[in-house]
């Protein structure tokens, strides 16, 4: 199996009664919950602390979060970079993602400055209501996940050197350093996992295609405990995957259906599904040239859950997982869908097709299908699916829609631990009314304005039979504009670590 990618930073951990340098520091990282009692840390010497001392009163130099101060101290025999990270919240100690986010920027700062040593002056009692084994994978989820950068096609590619970062803890207990540290294994083949996802959906369409797709997954999980099976064009057509063929008739590449399965203790495997359009041009009805290449991404659903296995590969859970990735390329042909077409899905429904550009619900109507007749235990779908949701959310949460609420609940939960927001759309039995065909069973999508984002689910659930079910919309998550903590400018990964932390940790419930 290929490596997981390595990031720039070793992290250690380690417990001091004093503040003590290693003699390569090269930058300093203090967080802070309050400026009381800072200007007399025996890190500093007189004329640091003076000064320190000076910024508080000026108010120059704050706890709040998200505030950040450098200074240059004396240390080492030379000066010394010293940053200090506010992380004082209005209410309430810091949590989880307050952590993943400072390791985020510490990761951001520490590259930045060309470090190559850069120690962490904290206090356990600093989280003294957090678990350390948690504690230690959110933040080396944050050092990963900061660290990444997409130069794959950059002819001169920054050079980084490996980054130790030593976080010096105070009043440390042996067990809490035990379970840090086992955490922060955790956390980084979770960041690794976020990253893989990165690279796949900032990949440009000419490299990765429903072809190179398929080769790449049998050489990324070759030789490992992840089963790389193909259902290709033509045994598609042989199941009647009809919506999943349908989409890629424009294209010069065919259809067909990855399956990567982890055998695990359990018979009925959970099943991820990941809309994997590698690109979507809305096919006949084309959209506007404007941010079109950016539909490069419209696979992020597919490169959320290839992340997410190979996550699951390396932290080997309890339950069996399958993972399927239906690929498709939407463009416009003589032989691509048309408006008005007809076609049949696996389970038998006719879908009138009223605009080729609602294509990401065909393709996952199929792969569903596909999970009902495996048996599934349960079915999470992940889909660029709606600009609607951009609409209804903005860029700050993932819309997620359910047919068993039990399911729901326990993804608000991973996510109050992930940091990836989700926020829940209802599916009312009355948004079928929007897909009413006059020719089939149903229709792809509703011509009208309203509720897209919840009858593009409410399509999704007629494939589901009688399985407990969730849809996550990540349209609204797919790229960050800019860099920030440990989100990086561009295709943001978004999925990966909730469908990880549902997988190692939710109680998975059955339809109710």
């Amino acid at each position: 199996m290929k490596g997981m990618k390595q990031g720039v930073y070793i992290m250690k951990l380690s417990s001091q009664t004093q503040s003590k340098l290693d003699s390569k520091t090269d930058l300093i990282i203090i967080p802070i919950l309050s400026t009381k009692g800072l200007d007399k840390l025996s890190l500093f010497d007189n004329s640091s602390k003076k000064l320190v001392n000076e910024l508080i009163k000026s108010k120059a130099l704050s706890a709040k979060k998200g505030s950040e101060y450098s200074i240059y101290i004396q240390a080492n025999q030379r000066l010394t970079r010293c940053m200090f990270f506010g992380m004082e919240k209005k209410k309430g100690a810091p949590g989880y993602i307050e952590y993943r986010e400072l390791s985020g920027s510490i990761t951001q700062a520490a590259i930045q400055n060309k470090s190559k040593c850069v120690q962490v002056i904290a206090s356990e009692c600093q989280w003294a209501d957090l678990e350390a084994n948690q504690l230690g994978q959110c933040i080396a989820e944050g050092m990963q996940m900061g660290a990444y950068e997409f130069t794959e096609f950059k002819t001169e590619k920054s050079k980084k050197a490996n980054i130790t970062i030593n976080w010096v803890v105070s009043q440390l207990k042996p067990s809490s350093l035990a379970a840090f540290q086992k955490g922060s294994k955790t956390g980084q083949v979770v960041g690794d996992a976020v990253n893989e996802a990165r690279d796949l959906a900032n990949r440009p369409a000419n490299i990765l295609n429903p072809e190179s797709f398929e080769a790449y997954a049998k050489k990324t999980f070759k030789g490992s405990n992840i089963k790389v099976t193909v259902i290709s064009a033509a045994k598609a057509q042989k199941m009647g995957m009809n919506a999943l063929l349908g989409v890629g008739k424009g294209s010069q590449y065919p259809s067909r259906l990855l399956c990567l399965e982890y055998q695990g203790k359990t018979k009925a495997p959970i099943c991820l599904v990941g809309k994997g359009v590698t690109f979507d041009s809305g096919g006949i009805s084309i959209k506007p040239s404007k941010g079109m290449s950016s539909m490069k991404a419209d696979m992020s659903g597919a490169a959320a859950v290839f992340g997410a296995m190979l996550g699951l590969s390396k932290l080997k859970p309890k339950d069996s997982v399958l993972g399927l990735i239906p690929v498709a390329e939407n463009m416009p042909s003589s032989t691509a869908l048309k408006p008005g077409d007809i076609i049949t899905a696996m389970n038998g429904k006719s879908i009138e097709i009223l605009n080729t550009d609602a294509e990401g619900r065909l393709i996952l109507a199929d792969a569903i299908c596909y999970a009902v007749s495996k048996k599934a235990r349960c079915i999470i779908d992940v889909a660029t699916l709606t600009g609607a949701c951009l609409v209804a959310l903005g860029e700050m949460a993932t819309a997620i829609l359910t047919n068993e609420q039990a399911m729901v609940d326990e993804m608000k939960n991973v996510a109050e631990f992930s940091g990836e927001r989700v926020w829940q759309l209802p599916l009312y039995e009355e948004y079928l009314d929007y897909l009413k065909s006059d020719y089939a069973d149903i229709a792809n999508c509703s011509e009208g304005r309203y509720g897209g984002t919840c009858s593009a689910a409410k399509f999704l659930e007629q494939f589901t039979d009688d399985i407990a079910w969730l849809h996550m919309d990540i349209a609204s998550m797919m790229s960050n504009n800019s860099s920030k903590q440990h989100h990086i400018k561009g295709m943001s990964g978004v999925g990966v670590q909730n469908l990880i932390g549902f997988v190692l940790n939710a109680k998975v419930p059955k339809k109710s």
